[in-house]
């Protein structure tokens, strides 16, 4: 299972955050097309993420960046981030800090399944903080997106 970093316009996006400083995707075959929708991949890739590792995010995410989280078992939040919408084709997750604004969206697109992340810097040390994050971003994302695509 390969997962693929891919660029990004953020017009070329569903859900996109305006003025995101911040674009980055990773595309995938759906090893089931159809068997998941957009929310089941987001809960799965996240919800269902071994235990120390769903500790790990929600630690990086409130205290190094500073994410206001709701809580874990919501229905209206995905491991804490708020379900802004979600479709047959597309679910939102948004997350804010006072640094910054981020934005999930997992997109079905045909046989091919996109996860892309929006950052939005709104204050001037958010971009510094971000560019400590992203290495750890990317990797993490490829091996959870890969697992849980190989979870089935």
């Amino acid at each position: 299972m390969q997962v693929r970093r891919i660029v990004l316009e953020p017009a070329d996006a569903v859900g996109a955050l305006s003025s995101a400083g911040y674009v980055g995707g990773l595309e995938f075959s759906d090893p089931a097309p159809g068997a998941r929708s957009p929310e089941h991949w987001a809960r799965a890739v996240w919800e269902q993420a071994p235990r120390p590792v769903r500790v790990f995010l929600r630690f990086a995410w409130r205290v190094g960046l500073g994410l206001r989280l709701g809580p874990r078992d919501s229905p209206t939040q995905v491991l804490g981030w708020a379900l802004v919408s979600s479709t047959g084709q597309a679910a939102v997750l948004e997350a804010r800090s006072w640094l910054l604004t981020a934005r999930n969206v997992v997109e079905l697109r045909g046989t091919r399944v996109r996860w892309t992340t929006f950052v939005r810097f709104d204050r001037r040390p958010a971009a510094a903080l971000w560019s400590l994050a992203v290495p750890v971003h990317h990797a993490l994302m490829s091996r959870l997106l890969r697992r849980a695509a190989l979870d089935g």
